[in-house]
């Protein structure tokens, strides 16, 4: 097996050859061409690899002047951490007091003992120790005390898990910590809280390379604008100049490696070797080399450096290093011989380094843009460096740079070229993407924009300098830390942002117009917070004494992280516990600046109210199948949680006033405690509280300041994508618009934070960042459906995607884990009811867009037609629509058999409710036994999740009106059948139906008698008309607030544009049947035959042809 990697810079040209074998094992050569395709040289990749890649590192270690490097640990024990040790003891002799070499074996250790016995020749005040892992029997005790006294950490092993935990490093101590050895995802060389310690920024050598290749990165959800290229860096500040460094974030560097290092200080090396004469010259014949006793070798056209004797491999570090142990190089120009320019390609100099603009120049030297100028969307051009080297661009070198391969950025750029192809096949239809038909295109609107001017107006030509003035300059974000987990968020071009430009620009005119004046600017108030609003303590303190006695408020809170929290995070356990100690024991230290913590005491204990039947000993949420008795089943548990939440919102106001962390908690759990009550109403307001306070903190964007804590940093991001998620479901289900783009996201993604993981349970750090992905599909779905044309074939695409996507999460443990003994059982069939409930809401739309007879075929339909390609991926959606509903109803049976349902779940409810109603739906135009049996044992299921829930019962008041109206349509079809003989509906039959109605609900006293022609049955009885029931009052009932009335039409009136004409039936329906119609349904209008209907037009209704078969009233 071979692998070829070409690479190429501005001069040069080489490619690394890889090849594997079962004799020799991995063997690899670079080869390096001059500009005009002369082959140069060849050298060790083995070894130039572990050269170059350590280089790498010391161009940034050298660099961190503020920290010490007293004490270095380095893991792994081959090639890459021999270059380390040398290195660091060329660059930095004075500094190094000690090297601790860790490995897991011995043998590698010890076939290094004559490499540190050299080290230590060389650098006698240095001591030297190995320590390895299988056979030492406290080894994690040496490690912890060789890392909690250690500087530096090069690791340099490829390890699939971290070689130690966070905790392992003394805290508050800076360090230097470099990553070479893992380089595929499945690697990980330290944990996420370790490579977060840099204060969320991260060194890099490439962004896209370490996203794609660096198991850590992955792992951790890093985003590019996360990553730091030291190119970037190193551009902006001298030779010498030191990197700034945090006084309280470590350093912390990932390098996978890149081919243009190969190629640059292979080039370097052999340039070194010549000028030195350290070679001999041969001609082209000779070809005994690699058995020859002769160790360096020059060829005027083939160079090989370092023939070892024992087996003719190519070897070159013995010359490299006898190049600098000879003092050719020296520890200061060692380092900066070799520069990292801005567009991360190695030059030999910076002279020679191309000069990068963001605004538009006359020529271009790169074959790539700048990434920074990629994401500003703004062309990339580069100068000449020079015109000698312009003219040694052979044509055969640019052929071989286009020829090499895709690159990354060629990836990108056909990603882009793909979707602008769908974005103008859109808009313009019937264009071709041939290049003929481009040009004429193109041509085309070049003159007719043309002709479009007027001689009167001249045109408009824009010179470069125009070009120049027309840029804009970079803006950015700025969220600063303030006391108290508050932050100042000030957008891109906020007034904040412009006054400290100003600010920036007088210290620039002042340094330049009178450097001898004083430059200090008078301060000024950057945040005004209006303190006199705040209420004062005595509210805090009043708030307190409603407290239950402290073993009460222990059991809330256990049940609060046990049953309410599972994928998501609303608060940290330690916190929320030490701050109800606090309001036991030293109540009169609160403050109206608690008032966040203290409201959110207070809902934590709430919502544990809405759980607390969970722990029951009765199986209250697990009832027998007779539920005759549940209606009016009352739990006196929500009188104590309604009590907790009205002092709660006592503290509103004092939340608002002071916008911190703790005041987004504090509104998140009141909307989380509203969800089971009044999910579309005050739930609703105040998660779009929590989401605005967010944005006032900054919290949808990334954090890169230096005023938090890694700990606080992460409890940001994650209380973050808990309200951002809730919200946009909440707002998706129920027909709103989101309160936040996602295009405005760039917070960092949930990681695995060992400190936040709850008290003897798993972390569900997995499950959290999947359900956070999962909203994200959602909220794609509903983006494509609000375009309406043509998207169809993209929703198709985005289902495939999303069960893709989801056969590739874990099936252990996590997210696809449903062993009911599992840690995680109850959050993982949560997360699976979410996955249902998307490819539900990807179905909806076209439930009805194929309504058939209900009822057999008659004669008078039309033939059967072969379903087209649109019918049959509408069938799909449809299908899978299906699917899904049932398999809610049999995840939420699972969970009734082992843990029980929970009747605040809002996932549980929200979940089985849209599988009955989708359901009912399909059983208008297909009634299988399936449907049935899923339909009793849903029916069942949400009666017990509606126990005790008012808005819940009256949202299962629809689903069984609903029920009831199709059972007796299905009835109603079996009568009408051809073997039945009688084929209209008796007066009687037309009573009783009356009666059950008149039984299940109470009647509207200012219903219309019916006035339409009946045609008599065999009786000739006349149809008997609806009256009112006596002892009620001409008003509705309080409780329906603004619900109409609503009526079944005859379905022999049902549009055409839906399903042909059925056979004519008597009218049947609710008959004005009064019920508390949430706002909630407003989830299921996107049925076409679910329109308003106004109880002033009911008897102009019956006689209009189109009405349609069933009509009901949203919010």
């Amino acid at each position: 097996m071979s692998l070829f990697m070409p690479t190429s810079n501005t001069t040069n040209t080489g490619i690394k050859i890889v090849t594997l074998s079962q004799a020799q094992g991995l063997t690899a050569v670079i080869n390096i061409f001059s500009p005009e395709g002369r082959l140069l040289g060849l050298l060790s990749a083995n070894e130039v690899t572990a050269f170059r890649t350590a280089l790498a590192v010391m161009t940034l270690f050298v660099r961190c002047n503020s920290l010490k490097k007293e004490r270095i640990v380095i893991f792994g024990s081959g090639r890459q951490a021999e270059w380390h040790a040398r290195l660091a003891l060329l660059l930095v002799p004075d500094q190094v007091r000690s090297v601790t070499l860790i490995n897991r074996g011995r043998k590698r250790l010890d076939e290094m003992k004559d490499i540190i016995a050299e080290l230590q020749s060389a650098h006698p005040g240095v001591t030297f120790t190995t320590l390895a892992k299988e056979d030492t029997p406290n080894y994690q005790e040496q490690l912890q005390a060789a890392l909690a006294a250690c500087d530096v950490i090069f690791s340099c092993t490829p390890s699939t898990e971290p070689n130690f935990p966070y905790a392992y490093l003394q805290p508050f101590k800076q360090r230097f910590i470099s990553l070479i050895g893992s380089y595929r995802p499945h690697m990980k060389e330290i944990d996420t809280e370790t490579l977060l310690s840099g204060g969320s920024q991260i060194y890099v050598d490439s962004k896209e390379a370490c996203l794609e290749e660096s198991g850590e990165l992955i792992d951790a959800h890093v985003k590019e604008d996360q990553l730091i290229e030291i190119g970037e860096i190193y551009g902006k500040l001298g030779k010498s100049e030191p990197i700034p460094v945090s006084d309280t974030h470590n350093v912390v560097f990932k390098c996978v490696g890149m081919g243009i290092m190969d190629l640059t200080i292979g080039k370097t090396l052999l340039d070194l070797g010549k000028e030195q004469g350290l070679g001999m010259e041969y001609s082209k014949d000779a070809v005994q080399l690699y058995r020859d006793s002769i160790r360096y070798i020059y060829i005027e056209s083939i160079c090989i450096y370092g023939v070892d004797k024992r087996n003719g491999n190519i070897y070159f570090v013995q010359f490299g290093y006898l190049l600098m142990r000879g003092g050719v190089m020296n520890r200061e120009n060692y380092v900066t011989k070799l520069t990292w320019s801005t567009n991360t390609s190695w030059t030999r100099s910076a002279e020679t380094t191309p000069r990068l603009r963001r605004k538009p120049q006359k020529s271009c030297s790169s074959v790539s843009s700048c990434r920074t100028c990629l994401r500003y969307r703004r062309q990339c051009v580069f100068t000449h460096p020079d015109h000698a080297e312009k003219i040694a661009r052979s044509s055969s070198i640019s052929l071989l740079e286009r020829n090499a391969g895709l690159s990354r950025q060629n990836l990108v750029d056909s990603e882009r070229i793909r979707y602008m192809e769908r974005i103008l096949q859109h808009y313009v239809p019937n264009i071709s993407f041939d290049i003929q038909s481009l040009r004429k295109t193109a041509e085309e609107l070049k003159h007719r924009h043309r002709h479009s001017f007027t001689d009167a107006s001249p045109s408009v030509r824009l010179d470069e300098e125009d070009f120049e003035d027309l840029a804009i300059d970079d803006e950015d974000y700025m969220v600063k830390a303030l006391p108290d987990n508050t932050t100042q968020y000030s957008g891109e071009f906020s007034y904040l942002n412009l006054s400290m430009k100003i600010r920036q620009k007088i210290d620039e005119w002042m340094k330049t117009a009178a450097p001898e004046a004083s430059t200090e600017t008078d301060p000024f108030e950057e945040r005004w917070r209006a303190t006199q609003l705040q209420s004062g303590s005595s509210l805090v303190s009043a708030s307190v004494t409603c407290l239950p006695p402290r073993f009460v408020a222990d059991f809330l809170v256990q049940i609060f992280f046990k049953y309410a929290q599972t994928n998501n995070f609303y608060v940290e356990e330690d916190w929320i516990r030490e701050k109800l100690n606090i309001c036991y024991t030293n109540p009169s230290s609160l403050s109206s600046n608690d008032a966040g913590s203290v409201c959110s005491i207070l809902m934590v204990l709430a919502v544990g109210t809405q759980f607390a039947h969970m722990e029951s000993a009765i199986p209250v949420n697990r009832p027998p199948v007779d539920l005759s008795s549940m209606e009016d089943h009352h739990f006196s548990e929500d009188e104590v949680g309604l009590t907790f939440y009205q002092f709660a919102s006592k503290l509103v106001p004092d939340i608002l006033a002071t916008v911190s962390i703790r005041s987004v908690q504090a509104c998140l759990l009141i909307g989380t405690y509203l969800l089971p009550l009044d999910t579309s109403g005050l739930c609703y307001t105040y998660f779009g509280l929590a989401l605005k306070m967010a944005i006032q903190n900054g919290m949808h964007r990334r954090y890169q300041g230096e005023g938090l804590s890694p700990r606080m940093i992460e409890v940001r991001n994650r209380v973050f994508w808990t309200a951002y998620t809730i919200e946009k479901r909440v707002s998706i289900l129920h027909g709103r618009p989101v309160s936040l783009s996602d295009s405005d996201v760039d917070a960092a993604m949930p990681v695995d934070f060992p400190g936040l993981n709850l008290t003897g349970q798993v972390s569900n750090h997995t499950n959290m960042v999947t359900l956070i992905t999962l909203t994200l599909k959602l909220g794609e779905v509903a983006n494509e459906m609000g375009q309406q044309q043509d998207c169809l074939e993209r929703l198709l695409n985005l289902r495939k995607n999303l069960v893709d996507w989801w056969a590739t999460l874990p099936e252990e443990t996590n997210c696809r884990d449903l062993n009911p003994s599992g840690p995680l059982f109850r959050s993982n069939v949560h997360l699976k009811l979410d996955y249902c409930l998307t490819r539900i809401f990807l179905g909806r739309p076209f439930l009805f867009s194929n309504m058939k007879i209900l009822s057999a075929a008659t004669p008078q339909a039309p033939p059967f037609k072969t379903p087209s390609g649109v019918s049959k991926n509408r069938s799909t959606l449809i299908t899978d629509c299906v699917e899904a509903a049932l398999e809610i109803i049999n995840l939420c049976q699972l969970l009734r058999d082992e843990s029980g349902l929970a009747r605040a779940s809002f996932t549980e409810f929200s979940s089985c409710r849209a599988a009955l109603l989708v359901i009912l739906a399909q059983s208008l135009t297909k009634r299988t036994e399936r449907l049935r049996e899923a339909l009793e044992k849903g029916m069942v299921l949400i009666k017990i999740m509606s126990m005790g829930v008012g808005s819940a019962r009256s949202a299962v008041s629809v689903i069984e009106t609903l029920e009831r109206a199709i059972r007796r349509l299905e009835d109603w079809s079996e009568r009408q059948a051809p073997d039945n003989p009688g084929s209209m509906e008796s007066a009687y039959d037309r009573f009783k139906n009356w009666e059950m109605l008149w039984k299940t609900g109470p009647m509207s006293p200012e219903l219309v008698p019916f006035q339409e022609q009946y045609p008599a049955g065999r009786s000739s009885i006349p149809p008997v008309p609806v009256t009112p029931m006596t002892g009620t009052s001409g008003g509705n009932d309080p409780m329906e607030g603004d619900v109409a009335n609503t009526e079944i039409t005859t379905l022999s009136d049902y549009s055409a544009s839906h399903a042909a004409s059925l056979p004519p039936m008597p009218r049947f329906g609710f008959d004005h049947f009064v019920s508390n119609f949430p706002q909630e349904l407003d989830e299921f209008t996107a049925i076409p035959c679910f329109e308003p209907d106004a109880q002033q037009n009911l008897s102009s209704d019956i006689h209009n042809p189109d009405t349609k078969w069933m009509q009901f009233t949203s919010d």
